[in-house]
């Protein structure tokens, strides 16, 4: 059987991230076309935000999100192209900003707000929407045909 990975949190740091320790690898069941339902995408995770705020998820601390859970996968954005499609939104080769965690792929759903299609403006670059701004940047420079 053909495996992605997925990071999933191990422990909760005490002080510092313990590489090796805090997260760990899981393997996933490579999904295919044939695993989606109508409305959905499977996506290939290009790019991972990394954000000071994932350090406070990690705490077993009340907080405007729930702590990722032991055994869960490390939340966080992502930039991912389309790889197979059952969706009216997105078509295989288009990419997205979503909300799937550190992994290797996903699936996104038409219905799913935490996913927005990122159409790069000249001189924009994907990366862009992980970025200080992040999708604010793609959505000024759009309406405002600024690049």
């Amino acid at each position: 059987m053909a495996t992605t990975q997925t990071v999933v949190l191990a422990e909760r740091p005490k002080a510092d991230v313990q590489p090796g320790k805090t997260f760990q690898m899981q393997p996933q069941k490579k999904l295919n076309k044939d695993d989606l339902k109508e409305g959905q995408a499977l996506v290939e995770i290009i790019y991972l935000s990394l954000d000071p705020a994932m350090r406070g998820w990690l705490n077993d601390t009340r907080s405007y999100v729930p702590p990722v859970p032991i055994g869960g996968v490390m939340r966080g954005a992502v930039i991912a192209r389309v790889v197979a499609s059952k969706s009216s939104k997105y078509e295989v080769g288009c990419h997205v900003y979503a909300a799937c965690g550190w992994r290797e792929q996903a699936v996104v759903e038409d219905k799913d707000g935490d996913v927005q299609r990122l159409d790069v403006p000249k001189g924009g670059r994907l990366t862009d929407a992980l970025g200080v701004l992040g999708m604010l940047f793609y959505a000024i420079i759009t309406a405002c045909d600024i690049m």
